[in-house]
């Protein structure tokens, strides 16, 4: 028999039947933080034992997740999951904070082997999408030593729908005007600005086998599929797909799909009397996305698991890891590095300028390193793909302070370290003179990198303007090393106030 948690953690106090739970094993893993802790115990322990079990360990090991496995020596335990409910989601907020307002005056209901937790709100999508299901279904297991799937209804008052869909339809009236105002503004010479150019069009989905494209189950993680989990749905991109002719005439169709967390096999059984075999496998070779429903077990022959699939519907592509700028104001991104920048970046002008177009930026540098090469690309980048999208033609220079140059030597350029400097062009007259001191680095003062002294830089200021670019800049090597104020601000990069905050930089 092994140790109790009271033994093992004696300074640990507040817990009452937790605290004569059997250690039957604990797993630190340090790369991620997590510990895993498997326990024994012999009556109900309530959530705020788990609670306040799971704190005291991540302040004793320094970690920012715990995750428990209990077993129960008696398999009947109290099911008070009704009773329970409102400690639930307090514990639940602490770890999702969002989800307190989704579930707050939310019922639940049990049938068998199913809770249904019935919503006020339209936000099932959102509290699956989160994984909230599985969280409880493991929660509820760890409680009640019973094994349930989680499901979602929503019940939600009358007058609900037609509230939020008008809600919708005015918000997105404010935002069309609102566009549509700006394009006048900013841009009285482009008489059909397209407003819908980053619009997501949704395809219709496709059917590949199944009579219908409607499927009800609620998509789950391939990693969080286990043996009992019986009917599923997944949804992910196919990675390989075979097929082998049966002795009973059917022809087996296997493929593996991938989610982002894992990858698992899945098969189909087709009767070439019915369906066209070779039709079906190469839409699914060329469908990029895949969304299926079949059963999750265990294969006896392959010793994995795997899906039986009855239905599968190809849909649109997504990027599983795509990030989205949901700011009411964007952002202007002045500091930029394409491939163009050696050692430095590795996207091309084109695949950055369409993401800050799908983010809904108006403007985007470029602002390679001591270089313009990718000026034509991305200027071909916008007009191709008739994006409404400005950019930005620049450079992070290399600067070097004449004043620095030791007098009487020779090249002397080349024993001054040379600070970063951003250099944009505002107007053509701009756009000019930075193409002459592009030449002109490259031509006369270039060691290791192509150098700009700054009395060149001063003869072709006309057109640009100058930042101070990163910390390698001069203004913010002035303040790492603690220069006195007077000699940062008599460079003339900043001004400051009289209460000593930055009034401008220029």
């Amino acid at each position: 028999m092994g140790k109790t948690v009271r033994e093992v953690f004696t300074d640990f106090k507040n817990g009452q039947n937790i605290l004569d739970a059997e250690i039957e094993n604990v797993n630190l893993y340090k790369k991620t933080g997590k510990l895993e802790v498997d326990l024994k115990l012999s009556c109900k322990i309530s959530i705020d034992d788990i609670d306040n079990f799971e704190e005291y360990l991540k302040n004793q090991f320094k970690i920012g997740k715990v995750s428990f496995r209990i077993n129960y020596a008696s398999t009947k335990i109290e099911n008070s999951l009704s009773n329970d409910w409102e400690s639930i989601l307090k514990y639940l907020s602490k770890s999702f904070p969002l989800i307190k307002s989704f579930l707050t005056n939310s019922k639940i209901e049990q049938d068998k082997n199913t809770v249904y937790i019935i919503l006020k709100t339209a936000n099932s999508s959102f509290l699956h999408s989160y994984n909230i299901d599985k969280v409880l279904e493991d929660l509820i297991l760890n409680l009640y030593n019973i094994r349930v799937k989680v499901e979602y209804k929503e019940e939600l008052e009358k007058g609900y729908k037609e509230k939020q869909k008008k809600y919708l339809e005015d918000l997105g009236k404010i935002e069309k005007q609102n566009i549509m105002e700006k394009s006048i503004v900013n841009a009285e010479s482009k008489k059909d600005k397209n407003i819908d150019n980053f619009e997501t069009k949704k395809e219709e989905t496709k059917v590949i086998l199944g009579r219908s494209a409607n499927i009800k189950e609620q998509v789950v993680k391939i990693k969080d599929l286990t043996a009992d989990y019986g009917k599923v749905a997944l949804e992910g991109k196919v990675i390989s797909v075979n097929s082998r002719e049966l002795k009973n005439g059917k022809t087996l169709v296997t493929f593996n799909l991938y989610d982002g967390t894992s990858t698992i096999a899945c098969k189909s059984f087709i009767d070439p009397q019915k369906q066209n075999i070779e039709d079906i496998i190469k839409k699914i070779e060329k469908s990029g996305r895949l969304k299926i429903q079949g059963n999750a077990q265990y294969d006896s022959f392959a010793r994995e698991m795997g899906v039986i699939a009855n239905v599968i519907v190809e849909i649109p592509w997504e990027d599983e890891n795509a990030r989205h700028d949901n700011a009411e104001k964007k952002r202007v991104e002045l500091h930029l590095h394409t491939k163009m920048s050696q050692m430095d970046a590795v996207s091309t002008p084109t695949d950055l300028i369409k993401k800050a177009a799908s983010w809904g930026m108006e403007a985007i540098a470029i602002t390679d390193h001591g270089v313009v090469q990718a000026f034509p690309e991305a200027n071909k980048a916008v007009k191709d793909n008739k994006l409404d999208i400005k950019v930005i033609y620049g450079v992070e220079a290399y600067l070097v302070a004449d004043e620095e140059i030791p007098e009487g030597v020779e090249e002397g350029y080349k024993k001054v370290k040379p600070y970063h400097v951003i250099i944009l062009a505002k107007n053509y007259k701009g756009l000019r003179n930075l193409y002459e001191l592009i030449s002109i680095t490259h031509l006369n003062y270039f060691y290791k990198r192509p150098r700009l002294l700054k009395s060149v830089l001063d003869k072709y200021r006309d057109g640009l303007i100058v930042g101070s670019a990163c910390e390698q800049g001069e203004l913010y090597r002035a303040i790492v090393r603690k220069d006195p104020e007077e000699r940062i601000t008599e460079k003339g990069w900043i001004q400051i106030s009289d209460e000593g905050a930055i009034k401008e930089v220029v």
